[in-house]
């Protein structure tokens, strides 16, 4: 006979004994368990690396209302952590930018932190080339 066992964390018994007899929790708890040990492990990389005081990540998260600030973008950090956007011509925590999704902070790293790229992306999207050299659509099909 087996003896009942269980869970560490919230003492109910774990329903199937002999298939969780290595276990410590039970389903939810072992999920709990992995969210906070996840949660923990992200916070202590960001302490470490960008400086960033406990609670910090999250109070950022709060200011930007929970997502990516860039116009037009869903990423709200539920599945995958924003990533913390930062000067790379300085360190530590003054640094510290803001939190982006991983695109959005991928574009400006490629920019090399200049807002000018930005500027002249901005500026060709408003007058592209092409249509001062090839026209209007409409004189094109009035051509044809």
């Amino acid at each position: 006979m087996v003896a009942r066992r269980s869970c560490a964390r919230c003492k109910n018994t774990l329903t199937k004994p002999r298939t969780q007899a290595r276990k410590r929790y039970c389903f939810r708890c072992e999920i709990l368990n992995r969210r906070e040990s996840k949660a923990k492990a992200h916070e202590t990389r960001v302490m470490k690396v960008y400086g960033l005081r406990p609670g910090e990540y999250g109070l950022l998260l709060k200011a930007q209302d929970g997502h990516c600030p860039v116009f037009g973008c869903k990423a709200k950090g539920v599945t995958k952590w924003l990533a913390v956007e930062h000067d790379h011509k300085l360190s530590g925590r003054v640094s510290v930018r803001g939190l982006m999704c991983s695109m959005h902070n991928g574009w400006i790293g490629r920019a090399g932190d200049d807002p000018r790229v930005f500027d002249s992306i901005a500026a060709y999207l408003r007058n592209p080339p092409a249509r001062r050299v090839l026209g209007t659509i409409d004189e094109i099909e009035d051509a044809l």
